[in-house]
């Protein structure tokens, strides 16, 4: 059996080259010479964590951060050119109309700031060739960026200046990818580095329209589009590579533990930290401070009046009629009644918005802002254990509301028709009043468009996980 050398990065399914820069090439030749052979990469995209949207079958978002983009004009999914398509992927994204295009809205997603980052897509070009400028993307934000084809003269055209390319085909595919390393931009079409330039723009929080000017019905780069990647904090090119005619992998070979995780909009644990493992939101605190006994390590402390952390402005938060779940472990340190003790608000967009608390008569309710109590689960000091950890799960799931308290459901199921067009999510407090949660908080877990729990489960031992 031939020894194993190396492995070619065409080869490997990641849509091209892995970068190797930090891997010590003579460790891998000595142990080929002693008999031994390197360890094949995962079957996965190693960078999966930082993809922050995958576009592979139309606009719905296949990576782990449910960023689906929105069409402008008459967007459709066809099967791709019989025969020609480079992935294989049964549909895509077509344009075939001036104006039309897709964005990805203003969120995290986008927000790359002086960081790294990668853009690329196939794409496979319709619009005739005639003198006339056809919009790759626009980038609308604290800084405004762009990249436009010149069908005339087959240059494309940044704000760092204008190229050339030999290998651009009208009516063919070409994979063309834009990758940040520091200040280096480079883009490269089929594989080939045809520019790299300096960049140091803050790509602030903007939204991104693809295939089309931000504002306009012309200079859409109308034609076939599809495996639309980005990916955050990551220049995954940095020299010519070959591109691999295979979709996009969705996963990092390994495997996640949660089989929901593309509907998470929020995962924190409290170590000492604000930070959202899912990368999609970021959160202030407010007087909080951290318990060293959590049910995993650290917790969030709160002290019933002042204290609270507050997400920023999102539309994850707009829930519609659509089901949720939001859980978390809960310690608590006062059962008396007599004051209002809020644990999670959704803050107002828009008219229809939750908040889940205990009332001063102790029952513990979800609101309707605009409509008032929805639900009471029952008397807090019966329902919830008292200075101790346990496990608290709130579901939505179609019209019934359910409170389940380390997996048994408390109380009866509760009746809701809400639209709910909240923009915000609070923990531990009121939105503008002092009626805060007396305890502890640890791994919060907010799940959009799915009821992971409908009956009695068996709860969590561990830390929750991606």
């Amino acid at each position: 059996m031939p020894k194993v050398i190396g492995y070619d990065p065409v080869d490997l399914g990641y849509g091209g080259m892995i970068n190797y820069s930090s891997s010590d090439n003579n460790k891998v030749l000595d142990d080929v010479k002693d008999g031994d052979y390197p360890t094949p990469p995962p079957a996965g995209d190693p960078y999966w964590s930082s993809v922050t949207t995958l576009l592979q079958e139309g606009l719905t978002d296949a990576s782990n951060k449910s960023a689906n983009a929105s069409a402008v004009g008459s967007v459709t999914t066809p099967t791709m050119p019989s025969g020609s398509a480079p992935v294989a992927g049964t549909t895509g994204i077509y344009l075939d109309t001036e104006g039309e295009g897709f964005t990805i809205p203003a969120s995290n997603i986008v927000d790359f700031g002086t960081g790294d980052f990668t853009i690329e897509t196939w794409m496979y070009p319709t619009i005739a060739e005639t003198n006339a400028v056809y919009y790759l993307f626009d980038f609308r934000g604290t800084t405004n960026h762009y990249c436009y084809i010149n069908s005339s003269t087959k240059k494309i055209v940044t704000p760092q200046g204008n190229w050339t390319p030999s290998n651009f085909s009208w009516n063919a595919w070409n994979h063309i990818a834009f990758s940040r390393q520091g200040t280096n931009m480079r883009i490269f079409l089929n594989g080939v580095l045809i520019n790299n330039s300096t960049m140091s723009t803050s790509f602030g929080n903007g939204v991104l329209h693809w295939a089309k000017r931000y504002t306009g019905t012309a200079s859409t780069l109308q034609g076939y589009y599809d495996d639309f990647r980005i990916t955050k904090g990551v220049a995954r090119y940095t020299q010519a590579f070959t591109p691999t005619a295979v979709e996009f992998p969705i996963g990092d070979g390994i495997g996640s533990a949660d089989p929901n995780w593309g509907s998470v909009i929020s995962l924190m644990k409290f170590e000492d930290n604000y930070t959202d493992d899912k990368g999609l939101l970021t959160w202030t605190a407010t007087d909080t401070s951290f318990n060293a006994s959590g049910k995993f390590g650290k917790a969030v402390e709160f002290n019933a009046t002042s204290d609270r952390l507050d997400s920023n402005t999102s539309s994850l938060w707009t829930w519609g009629t659509n089901d949720y779940t939001i859980e978390m472990w809960v310690y608590w340190n006062s059962t008396g009644a007599g004051s209002y003790r809020n644990l999670f608000f959704t803050k107002a967009g828009g008219t229809e918005y939750l908040q889940y608390y205990i009332d001063s008569g102790n029952n513990f309710y979800v609101y309707n802002v605009t409509g008032g109590p929805l639900h009471n689960f029952g008397v807090a000091a019966t329902i919830f254990p008292y200075q101790t950890w346990f496990h608290l799960a709130l579901t939505r799931e179609s019209n019934a509301l359910k409170c389940f308290v380390n997996g048994t459901q408390k109380g009866t199921a509760g009746t809701i028709t809400a639209n709910v067009d909240a923009t915000e999510g609070v923990v531990g407090r009121h939105i503008s009043l002092a009626r805060g949660w007396p305890g502890s908080v640890d791994s919060l877990r907010v799940t959009k468009n799915v009821a992971r729990y409908t009956g009695n489960f068996t709860a969590p031992t561990a830390d929750f996980i991606p």
